[in-house]
């Protein structure tokens, strides 16, 4: 499993257990699944697509960072909102 934690630089929007996410690269989509190597990687706009057991939301992003590390994505992101 995954933890997705997603921020703005003022408050956590959401964290939540995941098997998947697809996130929006500027240079296209990214998948990350348990085990992913450690990254960081710019963000362009799009959606994040979260993939799991329960009905996660997708969330659209202008733009914005991902950090992978072990089982955990961070994004850091200006205020997304749901897709």
């Amino acid at each position: 499993m995954l933890q997705l934690e997603i921020f703005t630089p003022k408050r956590a929007v959401l964290q939540v257990s995941c098997d998947r996410v697809q996130l929006p690269g500027v240079q296209g989509k990214m998948t990350v699944l348990p085990g992913h190597s450690t990254l960081l990687a710019q963000l362009g706009a799009g959606i994040i697509c979260v993939h799991g057991k329960r009905q996660n939301p997708n969330i659209s992003i202008a733009a914005g960072f991902a950090w992978v590390q072990g089982n955990c994505v961070r994004v850091l992101c200006d205020e997304p909102s749901p897709s």
